[in-house]
């Protein structure tokens, strides 16, 4: 089983990962903002049962908070935190219950908030996000929402 990861480019201050079977093979799309508010490595190939290294890096921005979401199901999909990060605070990450022993992360470093998927397999289908919040004064440390809304932009 092999996974192929391409690239393309899609909406604002997003990353886009997918998983899609296809017959042996799993589709691992990466789509990445234009405009320079996340930047995206180039396509490679992973078999399955290998790691799968998400990267996520800011460019021009220095926001605070950077997060990773799984969206599940394409007639009504559910947008699943997967994990989050606050520069500052030692770059501790947290990964969500669900996803803790499958996903690992070193947390941000700088701007970059990486997210290893230890080994992929089919059960992993789904679109991953990485996002990144700003931080000012009026903003209190709290964890993200784990059921956000969901806006499709064309």
């Amino acid at each position: 089983m092999l996974l192929r990861l391409g690239l393309a480019r899609w909406g604002k201050c997003l990353l886009k990962c997918s998983f899609t079977p296809v017959s042996s093979h799993f589709l691992l799309t990466l789509l990445f903002s234009s405009g320079s508010a996340v930047q995206q490595t180039s396509d490679t190939i992973v078999r399955g049962n290998e790691e799968v290294l998400l990267r996520c890096f800011q460019e021009k921005t220095t926001f605070s908070y950077m997060y990773w979401y799984k969206q599940e199901g394409k007639k009504d999909p559910q947008l699943q935190l997967v994990a989050f990060s606050v520069e500052g605070f030692g770059g501790s990450d947290i990964i969500q219950k669900e996803f803790e022993g499958r996903f690992e992360s070193r947390g941000m470093n700088g701007y970059v908030f990486n997210l290893t998927l230890k080994e992929a397999k089919p059960s992993d289908a789904g679109t991953y996000f990485c996002a990144k919040q700003d931080n000012t004064v009026s903003q209190l440390h709290r964890k993200p929402d784990t059921n956000p809304f969901i806006r499709e932009y064309t």
